[in-house]
């Protein structure tokens, strides 16, 4: 697996810029925020936050892009929440707070919203895709499988990012656009093949 720096250095040369240090710090991270917007096997997971009783908004797990099941266990039984919007949450409560075993979430104003509000404590787990850490990169070493299963295709996001804002060769940079694309689409076929009905969709751990 790449190590932050090398993926600098790398870019670096192939691009025959040696003053760009910082630049290239910039234009990786950037790729892989662009990245993380699509579902690859390699960036799917599972978080989890305790439930408090009696409360009934968290902080949103900003790691997740795209929340593709929520549920908790009582016992050896699992209980899906199912999303609904945030309005339609309220409305079913119609200011009169409901306490129980959630039915529903929101995501809403950086926050998850649960309804009815938990009476119980517990752990709440949520599955989908999203940020891998570390990030944003910030030491020589860091990594993650953005800069192993997804090296090829945050290596010419990163260099699409320095053609065309800060070295501003938008012929070079339309060139690396369409390179990143197909190594999108190569990561996307292989995402594909992995699951079992040739979706893209989430993996059942």
């Amino acid at each position: 697996m790449a190590t932050f720096n090398e993926t600098i250095t790398r870019i670096a040369t192939e691009l025959r810029r040696s003053n760009l240090t910082e630049d290239i710090k910039f234009a990786i991270n950037d790729a892989i925020k662009e990245a993380a917007q699509s579902r690859f096997w390699f960036n799917e997971m599972l978080v989890n936050f305790p439930l408090v009783a009696n409360t009934e908004s968290y902080p949103d797990i900003n790691t997740l892009v795209t929340i593709d099941a929520v549920y908790y266990n009582v016992g050896s039984t699992r209980y899906n929440v199912d999303p609904m919007n945030f309005l339609d949450l309220q409305d079913r409560a119609n200011g009169n707070a409901q306490y129980g075993l959630p039915d529903f979430y929101s995501r809403y104003e950086g926050k998850i919203y649960l309804d009815p509000i938990p009476s119980v404590a517990g752990t709440l787990y949520l599955r989908g895709h999203g940020q891998l850490d570390p990030f944003p990169f910030v030491g020589n070493d860091d990594t993650n499988p953005w800069l192993n299963e997804g090296e090829l295709y945050i290596r010419a996001l990163a260099k699409r990012n320095l053609l065309r804002d800060v070295i501003r060769d938008y012929g070079e940079a339309r060139a690396m656009e369409a390179i990143s694309e197909d190594y999108k689409q190569q990561l996307e076929n292989a995402t594909a093949e992995k699951s079992s009905t040739g979706e893209i969709r989430s993996t059942q751990f």
